[in-house]
């Protein structure tokens, strides 16, 4: 009896490491510009904590530094939750999703997927607010080549995304930026992975 129940116990651990294929990328590194105040750009890594795919899109939970300007101790990780569709071509990927907060399955569970990491506010105005609720909005369903052309103006260009003012929406471009950029270096990732 103590047999079987020791082969059954190790069925169900074999079983239950194999069935989660949602960390199959787990920890891979991607490259992206980070912009600084006063224009400055220099190359850092992300790392992409989870990434799962289906017939019809990936998800990626990453983690990034958005703000390193200042003193290390708030110099915080941002992570961001961002699904982009794998079917068609490689042209025609589009953001399905991003966020970093929650995020709401058809199924209406709700879960919390993200982490904004920056500063919440800055001069009274709220960077999280405006990129959250304007700037994230305006990234839904744009394919790769409008990120990869908005990515490619960064900081003190990167001004107007569909008549929204980027440093009214979200205090300053640096973040502003910043998240651009790093939407556009999983973007790249996903294209090379997937197509």
């Amino acid at each position: 009896m103590k047999k079987i129940y020791h082969l059954i116990l190790i069925c169900l651990m074999i079983v239950g490491t194999c069935s989660c294929s949602c960390n199959n990328k787990e920890n891979d590194k991607i490259e992206y510009t980070h912009y600084a105040n006063g224009g400055v750009t220099q190359k850092l890594k992300a790392s992409i904590l989870w990434e799962y795919s289906n017939d019809t899109f990936t998800k990626y939970q990453v983690s990034y530094n958005s703000y390193v300007c200042s003193n290390t101790s708030v110099n915080y990780t941002n992570v961001i939750y961002i699904e982009l569709t794998n079917k068609g071509s490689k042209e025609d990927s589009v953001i399905r999703n991003v966020s970093f907060t929650t995020v709401e399955e058809t199924n209406g569970d709700i879960f919390n997927v993200g982490l904004w990491g920056d500063y919440k506010e800055y001069s009274g105005q709220e960077f999280y607010m405006g990129v959250e609720e304007e700037l994230l909005p305006k990234l839904k369903y744009m394919k790769y080549a409008d990120i990869s052309a908005l990515a490619e103006k960064g900081y003190k260009n990167f001004t107007y995304i569909e008549d929204i003012d980027a440093d009214a929406l979200a205090g300053g471009t640096v973040s502003s930026s910043n998240v651009v950029s790093i939407v556009k270096a999983i973007f790249d990732y996903h294209i090379a992975n997937h197509y």
